[in-house]
């Protein structure tokens, strides 16, 4: 009986002994094999949605436009982030903002009240005294909560009657009220010819 018995619980413990070493010998295999390759090219973030010849008005509380974009696209993204394409934006400050601007992309970060807008920037507009005025730039940033624009890249401005301003950096209110050249300022004025 005894040789019976062993003779069913050798086999099985050979068996069992089999299988360890078999897995054993799969997990050494495995540990001095090389870690597959990685696509290294990072994969393009897909949007979850695209609107296309967009108006988009965004408004505050009170009602009033914050701000008005028209776009060629609109990618909006899970993460609640936005990309813009051919975009411009106007009606800043509750509609009465003076200044105009266009950009070829933008973008919005998620979770922030304020856009980016892209090279080549444009910026149009006039102060609450009627001068007009031109302005370019790489980047600008128009936040809604700080109600301002500002760039800390180089930026050109040309006023109506000659006036050229060059500087790094720019901070301007959105009402139109001031706007200041932050670093590294020049400016040529031409002074108005006496009558």
């Amino acid at each position: 009986m005894l040789r019976r018995l062993l003779a069913m619980v050798i086999p099985v413990f050979m068996l069992v002994g089999v299988v360890v070493l078999l897995v054993l010998a799969m997990q050494h295999f495995e540990q001095g094999q090389p870690a597959p390759v990685q696509n290294s090219e990072a994969q393009p973030r897909q949007p979850q949605y695209t609107l296309n010849t967009t108006e988009w008005t965004r408004f505050g509380d009170d009602g009033k436009p914050v701000f008005h974009i028209t776009a060629q696209s609109i990618d909006y993204y899970p993460d609640q982030s936005a990309v813009l394409h051919d975009l411009t934006m106007d009606r800043l400050n509750q509609g009465d903002g003076p200044w105009h601007l266009s950009s070829p992309q933008g973008e919005m970060p998620a979770h922030e009240q304020r856009v980016r807008l892209d090279n080549p920037v444009t910026v149009t507009g006039q102060f609450r005294d009627g001068r007009e005025l031109r302005m370019t730039t790489t980047e600008l940033w128009v936040d809604h909560d700080k109600q301002q624009i500002y760039t800390d890249k180089p930026v050109t401005v040309i006023g109506a009657g000659g006036q050229h301003a060059q500087a790094v950096g720019m901070l301007a209110r959105m009402d139109g009220e001031n706007l200041q050249l932050q670093h590294d300022v020049r400016v040529d004025y031409v002074p108005a010819a006496k009558r």
